[in-house]
């Protein structure tokens, strides 16, 4: 099946270019009756991935206690999240094995929310206290520049929202 890509401009689709629109309008003349599926799609921002790496993370980390300051280490819970998030299955060596896939373009197709969503399941915490966005960026664009704590972790902790 063709896959279709069309900007809304004006209210309407815009398929770039006239051969493109008429390429849609003859495969419709086609194939009366097809349905056709019309996805939205967003891309993801550097500010979700921002805000993956430089909070979420962290902050799961941190409740494993571990050091939320390792590189290593959060990269280590990024690997995990991706196999248990966003895995896929592989045979090696004869036996399934599961795998990270890439989680470029799904972190606003339900990845980051299954991410936070584990750590209210395992740890109880509340994402509107500790993964507030607002909070997030304000530290990030106020309180870190000011000479504030280093990481947002250590900014939650020293404004009282996380205790060990």
């Amino acid at each position: 099946m063709t896959t279709f890509l069309a900007n809304v401009r004006n209210g309407a689709f815009n398929f770039g270019s006239d051969y493109n629109k008429q390429r849609f309008l003859e495969d419709a003349r086609q194939n009366e009756g097809a349905r056709y599926k019309i996805e939205r799609i967003t891309p993801e921002s550097k500010k979700q991935r921002g805000f993956l790496h430089g909070a979420v993370y962290p902050l799961w980390v941190y409740l494993d206690e571990n050091d939320h300051r390792d590189s290593n280490i959060i990269d280590h819970y990024h690997h995990e999240a991706k196999k248990e998030f966003n895995g896929g299955m592989i045979v090696r060596d004869g036996e399934m094995e599961k795998y990270g896939k890439s989680t470029k373009g799904v972190l606003n197709k339900g990845y980051l929310d299954r991410v936070i969503d584990n750590l209210e399941e395992h740890y109880g915490i509340n994402r509107e206290i500790v993964l507030d966005t607002a909070k997030y960026q304000d530290w990030k664009d106020n309180i870190y520049p000011a000479g504030g704590p280093d990481n947002y972790v250590d900014y939650m902790v020293e404004i009282g929202l996380l205790k060990r």
